[in-house]
């Protein structure tokens, strides 16, 4: 198995709408950052690295994930 997190940035997706419509405006999600790592304690104590440095929120921008032993098969944590 194959442990890692991904940071997520949220940016407005505004179609073209000017601002008196924002309420059609969009959410987007854009992933900025994927690490890996071989086992579950690395991965948390990286996080705890990341969001100690650079002031993450916990479950709005970092997403742990962690893989199956079958390949192409991914379980978000």
């Amino acid at each position: 198995m194959v442990y890692g997190y991904a940071l997520m940035k949220r940016e407005k997706e505004t179609y073209g709408l000017p601002c008196y419509c924002s309420d059609e405006w969009g959410d987007n999600f854009k992933i900025t950052k994927v690490r890996l790592f071989s086992t579950k304690e690395e991965r948390d104590n990286a996080m705890k690295i990341e969001k100690k440095n650079y002031g993450y929120e916990e479950g709005t921008n970092m997403l742990p994930f962690e893989t199956k032993s079958k390949q192409g098969k991914l379980t978000l944590c």
